[in-house]
């Protein structure tokens, strides 16, 4: 199959320099021939004039063209020599074709001048407009990284804020809350959660075993793992230690793939690390907290706890309109087993007692040590029989129980104990706390002196 050919449309302006103005250039100079051939105005008045025709010819068409006229006028100018009579008139015509070759040699040098002038016109052009391109560049590369700069302070910031905030709340759910939060503005990309320790999450358990930040562009293609339901396509995660320990990870998944980078690990980094020490200071202060409420020996609350439990049932009691019981439980001549088998012996007998009963109560029920060999019980909803029936089984669990001492530098003994309690009922007459811990007490007292081993109810 024959191509056509392709037509090549020429600009109008350049048609009429390379076509038309040479045309009709060359016939203005066989005119100008004929004139001077045959004119009887004197030839050497006519020959300047076709200086007009070349001068023209020269701007409109070039100086090839302009010359190669010339070059004719020359041969012109030459033949005229052979053909005129006088000597001054050759001489003229020669005088005439040196000035019009001067002429063009001037114009063409200026040309020169003024084409090198526009050469280095552009050059310095060209050179201004790289200057410019790169000064464009460079202020774009400064702007880019003024904003980079702008968002380091903000996120900073934000971490700042979020010491803050830490400080304020030793919480360890308030704290989880505040690094996702934290994590969700610092990356503005992705969802963020915290899990504490593994919870069958593979990325969990491989940051556990590892011990460093994970960062996957797209899970599909990673052959790390393998997940069946969808997380996202690109994840990242890091580690969040508690004391130099394992305690969980901070996580962020999105749905699009290559979302997060390395920069944003060094920013979540900082994050964790403060939330690292967050969490440490939580379980320092819940650790600091349950030492302050709960008994060395027994593991039972304190009685400053007790007193802060009973005033808030005593409220809802009364709120509630249900009954509120309240025990004191005593070791029967304690001071005595004490002088005979020494306080560690004591000791194994508190602990011991204070298991039978919590084993013995409701989950309902609150007790405490309230000092010495003394222990209280907080019963809700409890009324009087119930009260009395509950405290009961406690005292029968202690009598039959044998209690197995282990003697140093002796044989082992097992002894039996026994013990009293008073027990009291929210009323009329007895509606604080003071009053029903004062009327449980002097239950007490009344079962100590009716023989020990027994529970006495404040009638």
């Amino acid at each position: 199959m024959s191509t056509v050919p392709e037509i090549k449309h020429w600009p109008v302006g350049d048609l009429v320099r390379s076509i038309v103005v040479p045309i009709i250039s060359f016939i203005l100079f066989f005119v100008w021939i004929y004139v001077l051939v045959e004119s009887p105005l004197p030839k050497i008045l006519i020959f300047p004039s076709i200086s007009i025709v070349i001068v023209l010819f020269y701007f409109f068409s070039g100086y090839v063209f302009a010359g190669i006229l010339l070059c004719f006028i020359s041969i012109v100018a030459v033949l005229a020599q052979f053909i005129t009579p006088y000597e001054l008139s050759r001489m003229l015509f020669i005088v005439q074709a040196v000035v019009l070759w001067s002429i063009f040699l001037c114009i063409d040098r200026y040309r020169i001048f003024g084409k090198n002038q526009f050469d280095h016109s552009a050059e310095e052009i060209e050179e201004l407009e790289s200057k410019i391109a790169f000064m464009e560049n460079s202020a774009m590369e400064t702007r880019h990284a003024c904003d980079d700069f702008k968002q380091r302070i903000s996120n900073y910031q934000l971490l700042g804020r979020m010491i803050e905030k830490f400080g304020v709340s030793l919480n360890k759910e308030k704290i989880i809350a505040l690094v996702v939060e934290m994590a969700e503005k610092i990356i503005r990309r992705g969802e963020w959660t915290v899990i504490q320790g593994v919870q069958k999450d593979i990325f969990a358990r491989w940051i556990k075993d590892h011990g460093i930040p994970l960062v996957i562009a797209n899970i599909a293609y990673d052959s790390r793992f393998y997940v069946q339901q969808s997380v996202g396509a690109s994840l990242v995660a890091l580690p969040l230690n508690v004391d130099g320990h394992y305690w969980g990870i901070l996580k962020g998944t999105a749905e699009e793939a290559d979302v997060f980078s390395e920069n944003d690990v060094r920013l979540l980094s900082l994050l964790g690390g403060i939330a690292s020490q967050m969490l440490s200071n939580s379980r320092l202060y819940q650790i600091s907290l349950d030492l302050a409420i709960t008994d060395e020996l027994t593991g039972l609350f304190v009685q400053s706890y007790f007193k802060e439990r009973l005033h808030g049932e005593i409220l809802r009691s009364k709120n509630s309109l249900f009954s509120l019981s309240a025990a004191i439980i005593d070791v029967d001549n304690f001071k005595t087993f004490n002088d005979t088998y020494g306080h560690a012996g004591g000791d194994v007998v508190l602990r011991h007692i204070a298991v039978l009963i919590r084993e013995r109560l409701r989950e309902t029920d609150f007790v405490c040590r309230y000092g010495g060999e003394e222990f209280a019980v907080i019963m809700v909803q409890t009324c009087r029989d119930d009260a009395i029936a509950i405290i009961e089984k406690v005292r029968h669990a202690v009598e039959i129980e044998q209690f197995f001492l282990p003697m140093e530098g002796f044989k082992p003994e097992f002894v039996n104990i026994t013990v009293s309690a008073g027990v009291a009922v929210l009323s009329d007459a007895i509606n604080g706390a003071e009053d029903l811990i004062g009327a449980a007490d002097a239950a007490l007292y009344r079962a100590k002196a009716n023989g020990r081993n027994r529970v006495e109810i404040y009638e």
